[in-house]
This record gives structure tokens, sequence and C-alpha cells, in this order.
């Protein structure tokens, strides 16, 4: 489905395209492969000229599919304007930072956020990210309140408007 959804991608020429749940797995080395030689298939005379993000949980699953995740591709000139690869360690987001015109800033991004308000599974991205959250508050002794800390939701918008304003505060640096 991969290579299927790759070669549409070029057939229609996207400079851009964006996939969310695409269940793979960032720290799987074989899912990594399977990426890599996917890409190469499709766009392997233009290699250069085809950049892919992902992102995906750092939480580990008992299978190769993994619930989550989300992709960027940027194909063609836009490649040769990447400032910055932007990956989420949660899952719920991936992009870019792109050279605009008169210095500015272009960030392409897409975000995928959790809709449950309880875990419906054990692999869910509701589970991963809970457990990633509840581990960071046990390891770092957050003296946070846990619930506020660990809730999906929240998180989500709180980390989401703290990239934005890293990438407006940078456009102001450079205007």
């Amino acid at each position: 489905e991969l290579e299927e959804a790759f070669h549409y991608m070029r057939t229609v020429k996207a400079g851009i395209f964006m996939f969310n749940e695409t269940h793979g797995d960032d720290r799987n080395p074989e899912a990594r492969k399977i990426l890599r030689e996917s890409k190469k298939r499709i766009w392997g005379d233009q290699n250069s000229f085809s950049a892919i993000t992902t992102s995906s949980s750092d939480s580990a699953v008992a299978g190769f599919c993994k619930p989550g995740g989300n992709m960027v591709g940027i194909n063609g000139k836009l490649c040769g304007r990447i400032r910055e690869k932007i990956n989420d360690e949660y899952g719920r987001w991936c992009g870019y930072s792109l050279a605009g015109k008169d210095g500015r800033e272009l960030l392409i991004l897409t975000a995928y956020n959790v809709s449950q308000e309880i875990a419906a599974g054990d692999d869910t991205l509701y589970s991963q990210q809970k457990s990633q959250y509840l581990r960071e508050y046990n390891d770092n002794g957050m003296k946070t309140e846990k619930e506020a800390y660990i809730d999906h939701k929240k998180r989500f918008v709180k980390d989401l408007r703290s990239l934005l304003q890293k990438a407006i505060d940078r456009q102001s640096d450079i205007i």
C-alpha cells in the first residue's frame, strides 16, 4: 500500500504530500528499511529531489504494524528549500520548515491527535502516548498534577502551541 501511495504521488507530481495513521514504526529497523526501499523504487532516479519524514511514538508495540504515525513527503525543487526536519517523539506530528520568499519560513506540518478518552487496546496510539507520559512523569519526578500532565488532548494543544510559537519567534528574528 505504501508503494502504491508513493506511485500515485509521483504520478500526480505532488510537490508535498502528507499521510496520517501510517501504522509505521520509526524505531523498527525493518519498517525503516521498507520505507527507504519503497522511496528508492518510486523516486530512484530523483532520490536527491525527494525527502520523507515520519513520526511515531517512542513506545514499543507487540506487532510489526504500530497504530498511529504520520508522514510528510517533499518532492522536486522544494527539497532544496528544506531548512529543518520536524518529528514528534509521541507520534503526534511531523513535517519540515522550508525557506520561503523574502527570507520567510514556511512550516509544513501534519498532525494527528488521539480521539479516545480511555484506552481501547494495549497498542493504540492512546496507550502508547499514555505509557510515555507516565514514564516521563515518574522518571523526572514531576511536581505538576499527574492527571493534567498525562492528559492527551491538553498535552497535544500545549505542545503544538509551543512548536508553532517557536516557528513564529524564528520568523520574527528573520524579518
